[in-house]
C-alpha cells in the first residue's frame, strides 16, 4: 500500500486542519517520494503508512513580518488569538531580533527577542483597550522587514440595560387616595303587586 502525503502551511491564516493530499512515487522497494510546491510559508510534510506517520518541515526562506500567532508555536487552531502576536520568519541564525511598536512615529514599545532554530520568532502585541493601531518594525543582523500595520483595539462596549425611568431618590409609599364612604344600604319595603 502507498504512504500518503500531507503538507499543512504554518503560514498564519490557515488553521493546521487544514491539509493538502499528495500522491507518492516508487522510487524503489520501499522508497517513495512526492513533489509538493513550495510556497511564502514553511510547511510541515507528514508520509502515513498504515499505522505508522513521521513528519519533516520544509524550511522556506523567505523573509516574513505578519500578525500572528503562527500554528508552530501554538500547535492548534485557536481564532481567539488572532491579531495578538507579530511573527516573523528567516532571520539569519546566531541573530536577535529588535522590534518596535510605534504610533504616529513614535516608538511606544520596544523587544528585543531571540530567534528559534528555524530563524523564526513571535512576540505579543501591546494589548491596551482602546489603543490606536500600531506600525510594526523590526530587524535582525542585516535583514529589515517591510513595516506592517496591526489593527486598533476598539474598547469592549458593554450593553447597558434600561432601569427605572424617574428620579433617583427613594420612593416613599403613599396611602391610595381616600374617597369618602358610601353610604349604608337602606331597606326597600317591597309591595308585591297583584295580578288577580
Amino acid at each position: 500500500m502507498p504512504p500518503e502525503f500531507r503538507s499543512r502551511s504554518l503560514s498564519p491564516g490557515a488553521p493546521p486542519a487544514t491539509l493538502m493530499a499528495y500522491p507518492g512515487q516508487e522510487d524503489g522497494r520501499g522508497t517513495w517520494t512526492t513533489a509538493i510546491e513550495a510556497g511564502d510559508w514553511d510547511v510541515v510534510v507528514t508520509a502515513a503508512c498504515d499505522d505508522r506517520a513521521e513528519s519533516a518541515r520544509f524550511d522556506v526562506d523567505n523573509p516574513q513580518l505578519a500578525p500572528g500567532p503562527s500554528w508552530a508555536h501554538i500547535g492548534a487552531w485557536r481564532p481567539q488569538l488572532d491579531g495578538t502576536t507579530v511573527i516573523g520568519t528567516d532571520c539569519p541564525s546566531g541573530t536577535t531580533v529588535t522590534v518596535e511598536f510605534s504610533v504616529g512615529g513614535r516608538a511606544v514599545r520596544t523587544e528585543i527577542i531571540d530567534i528559534d532554530s528555524y530563524g523564526d520568532w513571535e512576540v505579543p502585541i501591546p494589548g491596551v483597550e482602546g489603543r490606536p493601531a500600531l506600525e510594526v518594525t523590526a530587524s535582525c543582523g542585516d535583514l529589515v522587514y517591510e513595516p506592517i500595520t496591526v489593527a486598533s483595539m476598539e474598547p469592549e462596549v458593554t450593553p447597558t440595560v434600561p432601569g427605572p425611568t424617574g428620579p433617583d431618590l427613594p420612593v416613599t409609599p403613599q396611602a391610595p387616595p381616600t374617597n369618602p364612604p358610601a353610604p349604608p344600604a337602606q331597606p326597600v319595603i317591597a309591595r308585591p303587586g297583584y295580578t288577580g
